[in-house]
């Protein structure tokens, strides 16, 4: 009886030693790098991309000085961009986002390895070049989609805001688009332009090794359907697609980003570096106008960053574009360069933090096992029309010249932004008491 008696107050003790809420688990040292390191990753792989984005224009204007074959090369990024996102979004949520990063980097980095390759071998005409720059942007595609759709996970593991990751990726990406720019324009006046391609593959190996090493995620998708991977991939690519179409602010979100691209685009595909050729003739004058649109969108998104989570989203998107509209108008008001950088730089304080809301909403609103398809065919859709803007912006610079073109656009521009502030649906972008910086994880 005396062990009894002294076994049972033991034993109710450890009943309610059991019941009493348990501290949360502290994340590793490995989790808490996950993300600074999965930015790194993305930061080297855009700079690449901005040599590339310098380059790939420059070297065609070099080489054939014609703006309609540029807008060419820029329309074929563009429809290639497009494909890769809508489908390449189901095949990252069917073999996993950090498998479809590695993948992607890899294959899209040894696509643009062969384009130099190909050159100093003498062997690269017109048509190979777009075969090329095709590919490279089909693979690429799939690898941003994944890194994006690895944030929430990785913020759930540390107990960090989505608006607060989504914030510090943009900050790198603005930082990428002012140093890739800058860089490249040195390079090309230094080296080769076709020598400057080898570097973006340079940064594809190095994000790809920096995702293997560094980030661990699941191998697969957790879907809904366990019988998922039996769908046809464009049964499943249509997936987030419909879901778009189902929520009224993303079906916004894509509306007025097709429109936002027809124009906005060509303008920076084609006819900045038209600009930069015809009135200035330096590369180097092409990578500050580019450039300077990436400073603009680092100061805006830290502002953000500092000040985002206690003001109302919707007064500061509006505002952001507004500012974007107003600032494309300086573009071609006169050949002076350091006019038009003060236009691309308040461009980027206007419109670099909107990405970080887009972004921040979509994770919010999107099942998990649907990220990697709505977050690739939101881009796709978004990119639906721009190659038929890119085309028609070559044809145009070629029978109109480049600052008429240029103003157009802003016009155009301008009354998409109009259009945007009078739909109310956009005012949904506001934070709700349901939104815990975590994405849903069923279908409703």
């Amino acid at each position: 009886m005396a062990v009894a008696a002294l076994e049972e107050p033991s034993t109710v003790t450890s009943l309610v030693a059991r019941d009493e809420p348990q501290p949360a688990p502290q994340p590793s040292r490995r989790d808490r790098l996950a993300i600074p390191l999965l930015v790194l990753g993305m930061a080297v792989s855009n700079i690449g991309n901005n040599l590339t984005a310098i380059a790939a224009p420059w070297f065609v204007l070099v080489t054939t000085g014609s703006a309609s074959r540029t807008g060419v090369v820029a329309a074929t990024v563009a429809f290639a961009t497009m494909l890769g996102g809508f489908f390449g979004g189901t095949v990252v949520d069917r073999i996993g986002f950090k498998r479809a990063s590695i993948i992607s980097d890899l294959a899209s980095g040894f696509f643009i390895a062969l384009i130099p390759t190909f050159y100093y071998l003498d062997m690269l005409t017109f048509s190979l070049l777009v075969f090329l720059v095709f590919m490279a942007s089909l693979l690429d595609a799939p690898g941003w989609s994944a890194r994006r759709s690895m944030l929430p996970e990785l913020s759930r593991r540390v107990g960090q805001p989505l608006e607060r990751s989504n914030s510090i990726v943009e900050i790198a990406h603005s930082g990428a688009s002012f140093v890739g720019p800058l860089l490249g324009g040195v390079l090309i006046t230094a080296m080769s332009v076709a020598s400057v391609l080898y570097l973006d593959t340079l940064g594809f190996l190095i994000s790809a090794g920096i995702i293997a090493v560094a980030i661990t995620m699941p191998h697969t998708r957790t879907a809904p359907a366990a019988d998922a991977k039996k769908q046809s991939i464009f049964h499943e690519s249509t997936e987030g697609l419909r879901f778009m179409t189902r929520e009224p602010l993303l079906r916004a979100m894509i509306t007025v980003s097709l429109f936002a691209n027809v124009v906005f685009t060509p303008l920076f595909g084609v006819a900045v570096p038209v600009y930069a050729k015809r009135v200035f003739d330096d590369p180097r004058a092409l990578g500050v106008l580019i450039a300077s649109f990436g400073v603009g969108a680092l100061i805006g998104v830290l502002l953000y960053g500092a000040i985002g989570p206690r003001v109302r989203r919707y007064p500061v998107f509006v505002g952001g574009i507004v500012l974007g509209a107003a600032s494309l108008w300086l573009l071609p008001a006169t050949p002076h360069l350091l006019v038009s950088v003060l236009g691309t730089t308040a461009m980027g304080i206007g419109l670099g933090p909107t990405n970080v809301m887009v972004m921040t909403v979509l994770q919010e609103i999107v099942p998990e096992g649907l990220l990697g398809r709505v977050t690739g065919s939101l881009g796709a859709m978004s990119q639906m029309a721009a190659p038929l803007g890119l085309l028609l912006a070559g044809v145009a610079i070629d029978w109109f010249g480049v600052r008429p073109v240029m103003f157009f656009g802003a016009a155009m521009f301008s009354l998409i932004v109009a259009a945007t502030i009078s739909m109310p649906v956009f005012r949904r972008i506001e934070r709700t008491p349901a939104a815990s910086g975590t994405p849903a994880t069923e279908l409703s």
